[in-house]
């Protein structure tokens, strides 16, 4: 069977559910019933003696219908089914504590999302820029501390007028940057004096 019929099959099975559950239970009775016949003209049993010697060769009814059900991939979807049934009955036996799973979960999404797209236009997108690679950032550093430190804006202003070096250049101060959204697209915007 190739995949797209296997597919195919198995969807109808979990949407018409009844009628294969129906469908199983006459194709297990029709192989008790012919076990039955076999057994009662090769052993010469009574029938009710074949009908259990059948049963007991046939195995656990119950154990071949849920080997069915796996066969034909439905099973996920009444387990799921009923997992949601059960949750239901319990978010309505305790309310108080469904609105704190609810929030909960609210919370670790909506943050999950937010550092997801802070990460992915921080680290994975281009920056938008002519050529990223020949981009540069200036600072000072304390000769005390050894630390960077901001340029001031007269040393900015000499390096944009008098420096033949760069093709261009932005000043910026007290940068924090943040994603909106504008049109559905998630964006850095950056905070702050420039220059």
């Amino acid at each position: 069977m190739s995949r797209t019929k296997g597919l195919l099959a198995r969807m109808r099975s979990i949407v018409a559910g009844k009628s294969s559950e129906a469908r199983m239970e006459e194709e297990f009775a029709f192989h008790l019933e012919m076990e039955t016949k076999r057994r009662i003209a090769r052993d010469g049993v009574s029938e009710n003696e074949a009908h259990r010697r059948a049963r007991v060769a046939f195995g656990g009814l119950d154990s071949q219908r849920e080997a069915m059900r796996d066969g034909r991939g439905a099973r996920w979807f009444a387990d799921m089914w009923s997992d949601i049934r059960y949750g239901l009955r319990a978010m309505r036996r305790a309310p108080g504590f469904a609105i704190a799973v609810a929030i909960t979960l609210g919370l670790g999404v909506g943050v999950n999302g937010m550092v997801f797209g802070y990460i992915d236009g921080l680290l994975f997108r281009p920056v938008p820029a002519h050529a990223p690679e020949q981009l540069v950032a200036m600072f000072n550093v304390d000769t005390k501390s050894k630390q960077p430190d901001q340029m001031g804006y007269e040393d900015f202003l000499d390096f944009r007028d008098k420096s033949g070096v760069f093709d261009g250049l932005a000043g910026m101060s007290g940068i924090r940057s943040t994603s909106s959204c504008r049109g559905g697209r998630p964006r850095r915007t950056w905070f702050g004096a420039r220059w």
